[in-house]
């Protein structure tokens, strides 16, 4: 037997024998009157609520965002610190003068510690006497130098001085403290992160 199905202003009519009204399958929507004849929250819930918020928010910021903004003030000027070690190297590995001083030829660049937020780029010229016989630390009377630099970080401080490194060109030669023997073992610089308040 086929069905026809017809449908008239809500009413779906079945073959002679059925009549259904569409009123009969509509629902009411308590869920939606039971939500709009609800009271809101108290003022009370709403003030405990934010507090908890506010305290979480400010604990896990202090906690976890402190932390990593002093870890990156250090890593940048550990990295600008080695940049200018870098930079250093390649000066006594172009045998450039910065200076510009003819009358006397480079005998090399080095990098010194000045206090425990800067450290200073300084050229060793040779006055007359052959570079393998100089004094490669640093000397206010000998060396030309570049202006003192700051460590990027205003609360970043070295750990403990370090001794001058020295790189004579052209190989270069590196010299820790006036020694060839010591950049063997290597130097380790600290840097870290005082707070001021």
């Amino acid at each position: 037997m086929i069905f026809n199905f017809t449908e008239k202003r809500g009413i779906i009519t079945l073959p002679r024998f059925c009549t259904f009204s569409m009123e009969m399958f509509s629902f009411k929507n308590n869920a939606r009157q039971t939500l709009l004849s609800r009271d809101g929250f108290t003022l009370l819930e709403v003030i405990i609520v934010s507090s908890i918020v506010i305290f979480m928010t400010t604990f896990l910021f202090e906690t976890f965002g402190g932390k990593s903004r002093r870890e990156q003030a250090v890593r940048r000027s550990a990295v600008a610190l080695e940049a200018d070690f870098r930079k250093v190297e390649s000066l006594a590995l172009s045998g450039r003068d910065f200076i510009k001083n003819p009358a006397n030829p480079i005998c090399g660049y080095g990098i010194r510690y000045v206090n425990k937020n800067q450290y200073q780029i300084y050229q060793r010229t040779a006055s007359g006497v052959p570079c393998s016989s100089i004094n490669h630390n640093y000397q206010s009377s000998a060396d030309d130098k570049y202006p003192a630099q700051n460590l990027l970080g205003s609360n970043v401080q070295f750990s403990a001085s370090f001794s001058d490194v020295f790189f004579e060109p052209p190989n270069p030669q590196i010299y820790i403290n006036n020694n060839a023997t010591l950049n063997q073992a290597g130097l380790s610089i600290q840097l870290c992160y005082v707070n001021t308040n």
